[in-house]
């Protein structure tokens, strides 16, 4: 066989399907290419929202996925916040645009920015 043959799921975990580095290394392509440009702008056109949403919607999941137990410093109660106030931020991201809130996205990804500075602050 070419494929190696996966794992059952009770044995597999997130940090071997997805490793943290590689997570670590799209949140910022996520923020830098697409999140922040909608920051600059006073208006999200129509046409952009479902990508700026999408956008948004990736990175609160990938934010929950960091969270899993298998994860470095997932026992860590500080990182959990962290991650989790990531996760809120995004999800507040997606809801703004969806409502073309251009002050509640502004306000979000400033709280988003600040969530991946004090995260990597204490764990980098």
């Amino acid at each position: 066989d070419r494929w190696p043959k996966a794992a059952p799921a009770a044995e597999r975990s997130w940090n071997h399907i997805a490793h943290r580095s590689a997570i670590m290394r799209r949140l910022p392509e996520a923020h830098d290419e697409h999140l922040i440009l909608w920051a600059r702008r006073e208006e999200i056109p129509a046409a952009a929202r479902d990508a700026l949403r999408h956008e948004a919607e990736v990175v609160a999941t990938l934010a929950g996925v960091i969270q899993a137990k298998s994860y470095e410093y997932s026992d860590d109660p500080e990182y959990l916040l962290s991650a989790q106030a990531l996760q809120r931020h995004a999800q507040g991201i997606a809801a703004a645009a969806a409502k073309n809130d251009v002050a509640g996205l502004k306000l979000e990804i400033g709280r988003l920015q600040k969530s991946c500075s004090d995260c990597h602050a204490a764990f980098r």
